[in-house]
């Protein structure tokens, strides 16, 4: 490759690319962190599409909501583990250009996370298990929507007799909805499916919002922060927000899925509700945020965003299996994972430009103060405006196809 790049430019450039390269390590560094996203989606996405197609569908917040609260968890318990195994005294060590009064050992704490990420997942190999495959068993979901009766497991007798009073078992495996009077049969693509789009959209929006406040917290300390980026108290505040943010995104993902659950089998209270409750969270923490001016009240913030966040990751996935049938929730959710690469990208790009323009003329200063982040919420307080419209107009399509249904007759 470089004996080619030698011929096609001058020496001099190719030299100084393979300089950059070999010096840097950036496209090594690239392709390390693109196999640690999609060893994170593999593993995320596998153990939720297996716990979802296993569970009944009355649990699915409850399964959901407890199997991705460790993930946002996550970030919170190995921050702790590297404190209080990997860190360095700076003073042990006279080397260290590091200003704190202790250093990462890096390298030590990589490996750990190779060796334990790796090994569990090397375990759940011979753990999970979809026992919709196993001889014997079958999967069905009947039900559009919030108005499914069930997702189980079963037999094929018991399969047998509730198929009776439902559709055809090739309507209810592909697609999991009901029969409906008054409108004609639907195309069920999920491409040409006009909920999943706007379902999208709103999702697309409020994970944005979502990512551009986790990613740029420490940004917003440093502002808000009358010491130099560098000094430990800094430091300290910015350690404080992250663990805020993993801790309670857990909370709102369990708090959420047992809720929805609850509601839904005492009160009939449709599950698209809590993304509604979400959103309206995201937004009341967007607009504090536009007037933040202490790092109290950034804590105020940090607790909505994170529980916020977490209902947002308990709530989508269950409604998108309801909505869209379980057979092929993998697939779908899939898809929908698109959202945070998307949003995630517009929204961080948004804050870094607006960040950008309020930084001094003077490179060795700071940026300091709100206005140096405010209206980066301001865009994304008119985003989940936004987002709450279109959850509001899905809630009326859903609620409306949900009107049509028919009752199954007897056989």
């Amino acid at each position: 490759m470089w004996a080619a790049a030698n011929d096609i430019s001058s020496p001099p450039t190719a030299q100084m690319f393979q300089g950059a390269i070999a010096s840097r390590s950036y496209l090594l560094a690239a392709f390390f962190y693109s196999l640690v996203g999609l060893g994170s989606a593999g593993s995320y996405n596998a153990a939720l599409t297996t716990n979802v197609r296993n569970w009944n569908a009355k649990d699915h917040g409850f399964v959901v909501g407890t199997s991705v609260s460790f993930f946002g968890l996550s970030a919170f318990i190995f921050s702790q583990l590297s404190y209080i195994f990997y860190r360095e005294d700076a003073d042990s060590n006279p080397h260290s250009t590091v200003p704190h009064h202790s250093a990462m050992d890096t390298h030590g704490f990589l490996l750990f996370l190779a060796f334990t990420t790796g090994g569990v997942n090397l375990l759940a190999m011979f753990c999970l298990t979809d026992l919709s495959r196993e001889p014997g068993m079958r999967m069905t979901h009947f039900g559009d929507g919030d108005n499914s009766t069930s997702s189980l497991l079963s037999n094929d007798a018991s399969s047998a007799r509730s198929s009776s009073s439902h559709l055809d078992d090739r309507d209810e495996e592909e697609n999991g909805s009901e029969s409906v009077r008054a409108r004609p049969k639907a195309d069920l693509s999920f491409f040409t499916n006009v909920d999943a789009w706007v379902l999208f959209a709103a999702f697309g929006l409020l994970v944005g919002t979502g990512l551009m406040y986790i990613n740029n917290i420490g940004a917003i300390v440093v502002a808000l922060s009358s010491a130099p980026s560098d000094s430990p108290p800094v430091s300290r505040t910015q350690s404080t927000q992250v663990s805020l943010i993993s801790i309670f995104n857990c909370i709102g993902r369990i708090v959420t899925g047992i809720a929805s659950d609850y509601a839904k089998r005492v009160a009939g209270i449709r599950r698209d509700v809590f993304l509604i409750g979400a959103a309206s969270l995201f937004l009341i923490s967007q607009l504090i945020a536009t007037r933040v001016a202490s790092i109290a009240l950034l804590h105020v913030c940090t607790v909505l965003v994170g529980f916020a966040y977490g209902s947002l990751f308990s709530s989508a996935p269950v409604i998108v299996g309801n909505w869209f049938g379980i057979k092929k929730f993998g697939t779908h959710w899939g898809w929908f994972q698109w959202a945070p690469a998307l949003g995630g990208q517009v929204f961080n790009l948004t804050f870094g430009a607006i960040a950008d323009a309020h930084r001094p003329s003077d490179p060795e200063k700071e940026c300091k103060g709100s206005d140096c982040f405010s209206l980066a919420f301001v865009f994304t307080a008119g985003a989940c405006c936004v987002s709450l419209a279109l959850l509001a107009v899905l809630y009326r399509r859903r609620r409306r196809l949900v009107s049509y249904t028919v009752v199954p007759h007897a056989s």
